[in-house]
């Protein structure tokens, strides 16, 4: 029973990695581009499963169980805590357009984060420039777009330099919020909306 439990619940995202075990998502299959993204909505006790792209009638639906910020070997390896072997189209051919855009999104985000700890703010908010084209350009999901603009906003809005810049982010933030939930009077979003009204409050 625990190994089921195991192997079928969602991380809930409340970096307390606590679990839950949805009876419908818990049969989403894995895809390392999938066609859907969950989110846990604590204050409804509810997890989410939202379309990230059109789906035709009798496609299957799916999403990645890893992170969207892995490269191919990384998700290889947390892939085997499940015992899956992906064969979906990025891993059947990793080498190609898709899989190394994922690959470099990767790197991006570890060095974006990185750059950020050791307070090479300049540097970061670069990074995630070139990191936010990549996902316009592959069509990436709402959520990941959502939480890399606002990680580059707590860069921006320490220097004076970028309050502007941190601005336009909290915003960008807040408006895919708002796209990817379909409402704004969700938790998770107000509190984004109230650093949007005034940025030294963050």
């Amino acid at each position: 029973l625990q190994l089921k439990f195991t192997n079928n619940a969602i991380d809930l995202g409340d970096g307390m990695h606590t679990s839950g075990l949805f009876l419908t998502i818990c049969r989403v299959n894995h895809d390392c581009v999938g066609n859907c993204e969950h989110y846990y909505l604590a204050e409804h006790g509810v997890m989410m499963l939202v379309a990230t792209r059109n789906i035709r009638a009798g496609q299957e639906v799916t999403f990645s169980y890893v992170s969207d910020c892995a490269t191919h070997g990384q998700r290889t390896e947390k892939l085997m805590h499940w015992g899956i072997h992906c064969q979906c189209s990025v891993c059947a051919a990793p080498a190609g357009a898709t899989g190394e855009a994922l690959d470099r999104m990767a790197k991006l985000d570890a060095t974006l984060l990185a750059q950020g700890s050791r307070g090479k703010i300049d540097k970061a908010l670069k990074t995630g420039r070139k990191l936010l084209d990549l996902y316009a350009e592959h069509s990436s999901s709402l959520m990941l777009r959502s939480r890399t603009c606002y990680d580059m906003f707590g860069l921006a809005v320490t220097q004076r330099s970028s309050q502007a810049e941190a601005q336009r982010l909290i915003d960008e933030s807040v408006a895919l919020d708002c796209l990817f939930f379909g409402r704004a009077d969700l938790s998770v979003c107000q509190e984004k909306q109230g650093f949007a009204s005034d940025i030294s409050s963050h």
